[in-house]
């Protein structure tokens, strides 16, 4: 088996975890490659360096250590690759990780194939702007505010039946994977990652009766800021955590399900229900 381990190296105690992981998986006969930018800050001497941005090397799977944001950082990679990922968590929740630190007995199990992978549904947002028209993946969410932080925003959200306006600080369209994170803290619904949906949450929005939507994974949803005299319709959007993009007047988004899934890496006795119950507790 080979794998590629993928890190944030920018902590130190998941950089003393990925060599955990290393060593564990190279004592097994697990190759174990990572990217090229780390070799002079891990330790274990069996993993292999390689110039990802070049020519990736054949891998069986990503093994991705660090919390959930490693692993969104790591998924259009495994989508592009074709590959499965295994989360080990040493951050802190951690909803999409598989294995907690030190979990030497699930490093086993997967590399004895005891496992199963799971298909994730993912959003594709399109930015129209003008003649252009800008293609971007969402494992977790895509979060819509107000360029400027502190105003209020004002959105139309149109499927094919009608137009509802929101207004609020700020809208998060998330896929079931991303009802654990964002969209859960606004206090939008938790979802089996199972079932293929849409959930649209309001951040703090500006009226009483205010709630999450759950649309049918067949919709196609069309965004738009709305514009009057007083106010501009220019917004930003965050997918997934990465940087901004900003949505200026006259644009917008298109919002359907993906036709991609990511595959995660699970165990029988990890289950989405048995991880939600620990992590919940843990918060």
């Amino acid at each position: 088996m080979k794998v590629m381990i993928a890190i944030n190296a920018d902590k130190e105690s998941i950089l003393r975890q990925a060599d955990h992981v290393a060593n564990v998986l190279s004592s097994m006969g697990v190759t174990c490659y990572m990217d090229l930018a780390h070799s002079d800050k891990m330790e274990e001497k069996s993993i292999q360096f390689e110039d990802f941005a070049y020519t990736p090397p054949e891998f069986d799977a990503i093994v991705a250590v660090g919390g959930d944001g490693t692993i969104l950082r790591f998924a259009r990679f495994a989508l592009t690759m074709g590959k499965p990922i295994l989360g080990v968590n040493a951050g802190r929740l951690g909803f999409l990780t598989t294995i907690e630190k030190d979990d030497d007995e699930s490093l086993k199990r997967f590399v004895k194939g005891d496992y199963f992978t799971t298909d994730r549904m993912m959003l594709t947002i399109e930015h129209h702007s003008g003649n252009t028209v800008t293609k971007y993946a969402a494992l977790n969410e895509v979060v819509i505010r107000n360029a400027i932080a502190t105003r209020i925003v004002d959105i139309d959200v149109q499927d094919k039946t009608h137009v509802m306006q929101v207004r609020a600080d700020g809208v998060i369209f998330a896929t079931p994977t991303g009802s654990t994170a964002y969209s859960l803290s606004a206090g939008g619904p938790i979802v089996d990652p199972s079932v293929d949906t849409i959930i649209m949450t309001p951040i703090c929005p500006h009226t009483l009766f205010s709630r999450s939507i759950i649309y049918g994974a067949d919709r196609e949803l069309i965004v738009r800021g709305v514009h009057d005299h007083a106010h501009s319709s220019s917004m930003i959007m965050a997918i997934d955590g990465r940087p901004d993009i900003e949505i200026a007047d006259g644009e917008y988004l298109v919002i359907r399900k993906s036709e991609d899934h990511v595959k995660l890496i699970a165990f029988e006795d990890k289950n989405f229900y048995q991880v939600l119950k620990d992590k919940i507790t843990a918060m």
